[in-house]
């Protein structure tokens, strides 16, 4: 090697608050280095250095100089022997002065000098350090030499400071990629393996190409990474006796696809076709000649070109003539079953085709030869239901009403308990709209009964409640609390008084803490049913299951906080985690639309629809109903008031809320709602 380096470990003191990492030969040197003392705490001085009572070192020399260098003049008392304290780095003596006063005088080891201080001994050289290859003094910041060691390149210093060592540079990943790496003393060599050369630096072997030379392959020279190999052209292979040798290729050995006689050639083969078949343009394959393509064949109707050859068919509806296989002729398909042919009732027969009938009440079905009943009630005059039968059909009334002599209209005896019958199916109604009471004729809304000399009524806007019997009434749990008196009014009017509010569990004030937000509410005298006022149908675990999976199905909700009267929207069945406004449960159900629903009064009913099918007759008969489901009471919304008047619910800003409401899902209370009540789910 000609260069050297200088390579010396330097220790390190993180302080504590700063960034700084000084030398570790700054700690305890009596400076604030770290410039927060951290560099200066929990310090033993060591032999070199005086350690004041408060922790603090500082150098010896400072010791009785009458100053307070400790800043607690521990470093000014019992100041008797002047080297007790004088901080010679080897040896004291003590001298008087002229006047009688006693010094001390630091004395320095063989090989040492004084400093200008007068009190460290400093080595002059590195002559007897020990150092393997370079060395030179170095210097404290507090002005004291040492000797530091120092290595060549290819060499690291040992953690003795002072021996160098071979660094094994073969160890290093990447080097003489292609080749083998060598350590020498201070340095390392590649060796390249056969095949491979050095390439423009020391560290990589490249491929030698020995196509670019004599390579002796008797046809083609294949360049690989190290090494190369010979190849032969199509139609040869290459010599077991000598690989850069090629052989003719046997072919017709093993046999040519689509040739029918195969003659091997000099890298190649010949094909000898067979009638029928012609040979492509390089004689390697035989192929058929297509007779269909010259006037049909001869066919009157289809050609069927085959391998060598062709035949003559007929299209559907007709067959080939036995004495000559080219004509065709026409196909009575109505001759076998009874004239009927492949129709279940009726077949006419048709050139090259034919055609089923059916009797009258039915219609020939997609397939063409079986029969369906047409379903005339599609377009009759029934004025209630219409029941289609096999090839007729006959009217029905709702329950309750008769049927009239004229077999199409209904006498009016319905019977008002029957639970959720609607005249038509809900549909969408995106934005908030006035509705009738009569519409939803379960909807019910309380009153609180104030107590006092004269007991009165008071509104309580905001609380709905779902007849589900004569009895009984289904609310929100934290609407009514079970120490007060209410009244239940009807849609069309009539006041009933309740005597006793159950709720599933305790509900705490607070709605946003309910999971189980639901109350049953008895009355003292049962309700009297009539065209607007009757029960809600309650869903089965499969019915309700079935409309929370389909989202895009609308659901109707309705709110009466606004004087003006009865609101109705609806809305889409949401997933629980966009209920956010809230603590939500599985016990509830999320729902809402692209923008905000963020009313509806506390126990309003979430209600969708389905038709019903009544099987009247299992064979012949069924009738269909629209139902309205209970699906949930509603427990949490938003409360938007008015700006300017507190009594009214502010529906514009409403329409812009991203909330969505939560309900109380019935299908999770279907055993206590019976247990209760007696009443159960629609089946």
């Amino acid at each position: 090697m000609t260069a050297s380096s200088l390579s010396t470990p330097t220790p390190c003191f993180q302080c504590k608050t700063t960034k700084y990492c000084i030398n570790a030969f700054l700690k305890c040197d009596g400076m604030d280095d770290c410039g927060d003392y951290s560099d200066e705490r929990n310090c033993s001085c060591g032999s070199s250095s005086f350690l004041c009572d408060n922790g603090r070192c500082i150098p010896p020399g400072w010791v009785c100089d009458k100053e307070d260098d400790c800043f607690d003049n521990s470093d000014e008392r019992n100041c008797t022997d002047p080297c007790m304290y004088s901080g010679c780095s080897h040896s004291c003596k003590v001298i008087k002065t002229k006047n009688g006063t006693p010094l001390a005088q630091c004395h320095c080891n063989a090989g040492y000098h004084l400093r200008a201080d007068g009190r460290t001994c400093f080595l002059d050289s590195c002559k007897d350090y020990g150092c393997s290859h370079t060395c030179r003094m170095g210097q404290t910041k507090a002005g004291t030499s040492f000797p530091q060691c120092g290595c060549n390149v290819g060499y690291y210093l040992r953690t003795d400071g002072k021996t160098c060592v071979d660094v094994d540079e073969c160890m290093r990943k990447g080097l003489c990629k292609g080749g083998k790496c060598i350590n020498t003393e201070g340095s390392y060599e590649c060796r390249c393996r056969p095949g491979l050369q050095k390439g423009p630096d020391k560290n990589t072997c490249t491929d030698i190409n020995e196509c670019d030379g004599r390579h002796g392959c008797e046809h083609l020279c294949l360049n690989t990474y190290g090494s190369y190999t010979c190849a032969c052209k199509k139609g040869y292979v290459r010599s077991y006796l000598n690989s850069k040798h090629c052989d003719d290729r046997d072919e017709c050995i093993f046999g040519v696809p689509n040739c029918h006689v195969c003659h091997n050639v000099p890298g190649g083969y010949a094909c000898e076709c067979d009638s029928g078949f012609s040979q492509n343009a390089n004689k390697t394959m035989c192929l058929d000649n297509d007779e269909c393509s010259f006037n049909n064949g001869g066919c009157q109707q289809i050609c069927l070109n085959s391998p060598g050859s062709y035949k003559c068919g007929c299209k559907a509806g007709f067959e080939t003539l036995p004495n000559k296989l080219s004509s065709c002729t026409d196909i009575n398909e109505c001759n076998t079953n009874n004239g009927k042919g492949p129709c279940e009732y009726k077949c006419i027969n048709k050139i090259g085709s034919f055609k089923c009938t059916c009797n009258v009440g039915y219609q020939l079905s997609s397939d063409g030869h079986t029969c369906e009943d047409i379903d005339e009630c599609m377009n009759s005059n029934c004025e209630h239901l219409c029941v289609n039968t096999l090839g007729s059909y006959h009217c029905q009334c709702k329950n309750g009403y008769y049927l009239a002599k004229d077999r199409t209209s209904c006498g009016k005896t319905k019977d008002h308990s029957e639970c959720g019958v609607i005249d038509d199916e809900i549909t969408d109604t995106r934005d908030w709209k006035e509705t009738s009471k009569s519409k939803w004729p379960w909807v019910v809304h309380f009153t609180t009964v104030m107590q006092g000399w004269f007991p009165y009524d008071a509104d309580n806007w905001g609380v709905l409640g779902v007849i589900l019997s004569e009895r009984w009434i289904l609310t929100a749990g934290h609407s009514l609390p079970k120490d007060g008196f209410y009244n239940a009014y009807t849609s069309d009017g009539a006041s009933y008084d309740v005597e006793e509010i159950i709720p599933f569990s305790p509900c705490n004030p607070k709605v946003t803490r309910c999971k189980n937000d639901i109350a049953l509410v008895k009355l003292r005298k049962l309700i009297k049913f009539s065209e607007n006022v009757g029960p809600i149908c309650i869903p089965s675990h499969s019915t309700q299951q079935s409309f929370l999976q389909n989202r895009s199905k609308p659901a109707m909700i309705l709110t009466n906080v606004d004087p003006s009267g009865l609101k109705k929207r609806t809305v889409r069945i949401q997933r629980g985690r966009d209920c956010t406004h809230y603590r939500f449960s599985n016990h509830m159900i999320c729902a809402g639309d692209l923008r905000g629903e963020c009313a509806g009064d506390s126990g309003s009913p979430l209600v969708f629809s389905r038709k019903e099918i009544n099987n009247v007759n299992h064979a012949t008969k069924r009738s269909e109903k629209n139902i309205a489901y209970l699906s949930g009471v509603l427990s949490w919304g938003n409360d938007i008031i008015h700006e300017t008047n507190s009594h009214i619910f502010d529906f514009e800003n409403c329409n812009s809320d991203p909330q969505f409401l939560a309900y109380t899902n019935i299908a999770t209370k279907l055993k206590w709602i019976k247990d209760k009540t007696g009443v159960t789910a629609y089946a």
